[in-house]
């Protein structure tokens, strides 16, 4: 089912650059503008040298509302079973318990057009609930 929202080029751009580590991003967490039929970027993170990996996860758990849905984009670097560390992002679609039902079906009929544009390589996570993003099951989720 198409619900007709578009990603916005901004939020395409962003996406690229991250990919490409022209950026120093953490993470994105992006929403769906009404206005406009758009899904744009609300807030991008760069990495924190000063804290760590899973701190900064922590930061993005809280920062996740509990009451509308979201796409996000976390990018973790993960050890390997062969001992070297790779990069894996995560793109997440964050339907809590707690929104409308509206809001739920939207962002999960709208997740199309977001994957089209920017989905390579990204491991795909759909999340109720805090509960369904545990940073050690990511970590367990990225290493091969």
């Amino acid at each position: 089912m198409a619900s007709g929202v578009k990603v916005s080029e901004d939020t395409v751009e962003l996406y690229k650059a991250m990919k490409l580590r022209k950026t120093n991003n953490r993470y994105l967490i992006m929403y769906i503008d009404q206005t406009d039929g758009l899904i744009k970027v609300e807030y991008t993170k760069e990495r924190n040298d000063s804290i760590s990996q899973e701190d900064e996860f922590r930061e993005f758990l809280e920062r996740l509302p509990t009451d509308v849905g979201r796409y996000c984009i976390v990018d973790l670097t993960i050890p390997q079973k062969n001992g070297a560390l790779k990069d894996i992002m995560f793109l997440i679609t964050w339907c809590p318990n707690n929104s409308p039902l509206k809001s739920n079906i939207l962002y999960t009929t709208s997740k199309k057009a977001l994957t089209d544009k920017i989905r390579e390589g990204m491991t795909d996570i759909q999340a109720n609930d805090l509960s369904d993003l545990v940073y050690s099951e990511l970590l367990e989720r990225g290493c091969k």
